[in-house]
């Protein structure tokens, strides 16, 4: 299991050791379905995603609308109600 601020966080970037700010299809360029797969040899299947919020009403409102429509979240919602981080999970495929 992976744990990385989503982008939308401030935890993403107030850490200097944080090169990269990724998001919900971040991982999709290591399967082997992704048009752009070519970037690296390494192949997972995701097996799970997760995007956490902080506590309150509104945090619950985005995180239920984040699970059901993640691109339509990031595309328009993501700086509005920020995601603390995301959780994902993979399961390594090797190559026959």
């Amino acid at each position: 299991m992976l744990t990385t601020p989503h982008f939308s966080s401030a935890n993403s970037y107030t850490d200097p050791t944080h090169k990269h700010h990724l998001g919900w299809r971040s991982f999709e360029y290591f399967s082997d379905d992704h048009e752009l797969s070519y970037y690296s040899a390494a192949r997972f299947r995701i097996t799970k995603r997760v995007l956490r919020f902080h506590g309150g009403l509104v945090n619950a409102v985005a995180r239920r609308f984040a699970a059901r429509w993640p691109d339509l979240y990031e595309r328009r919602f993501a700086w509005m109600v920020p995601a603390w981080y995301m959780e994902i999970e993979l399961a390594a495929l090797k190559k026959h």
